[in-house]
């Protein structure tokens, strides 16, 4: 029998999914976690505050990141749960987000301008934009295209993080 690499025990998994599940739903001041819709990729994921950010008192393009065309208070995070098995022989856990309805959509005011979403940001609360650092930046998401309109909203659907482990490799 062989391991496939990399490999961990789930409890290596579990740990670093609560934490992340904790400070997303933990009360900062008046604000909780938040999700930041982007434009682009940070170009420096150790520095991405002034890119991805946004705090309790962003409003109308005004103390969030360069990238960020819409944001919402995180709703709902399941888990970790165990997630399937991978094709590989792979299984894992994850956490599961719910849906986050009504985003509003902010590029320049004029009600007609269109951005393109290329990814999401997951932010620990922060009640000040200027006292927001780059710690404050948790996760990073990927998503297909998503064409938003100025003024409009938007909602998110409900989305995994999975992280899998390895198991033992019973295959030849």
């Amino acid at each position: 029998m062989a391991i496939q690499l990399p490999a961990a025990p789930s409890n290596f998994y579990s740990p670093s999914l609560n934490e992340l599940k904790n400070v997303l739903l933990a009360k900062n001041g008046s604000s909780n976690g938040r999700i930041t819709l982007l434009t682009s990729a940070p170009q420096t994921i150790d520095n991405a505050w002034t890119e991805v950010g946004a705090a309790f008192n962003s409003a109308n393009g005004a103390n969030r990141g360069s990238l960020v065309v819409g944001y919402a208070d995180i709703g709902s995070i399941n888990g970790p749960v165990i997630s399937h098995v991978e094709s590989g022989g792979e299984a894992g856990y994850k956490l599961q987000f719910g849906e986050v309805k009504d985003i509003p959509v902010y590029i320049n005011g004029s009600n007609t301008s269109t951005a393109v979403v290329k990814g999401i940001a997951l932010l620990e609360g922060v009640d000040t934009y200027l006292v927001g650092t780059n710690a404050n930046v948790r996760y990073i998401i990927s998503v297909d295209d998503i064409v938003v309109t100025d003024g409009k909203k938007i909602t998110l659907p409900e989305f995994e993080i999975i992280i899998n482990y390895s198991e033992v490799d019973t295959g030849v």
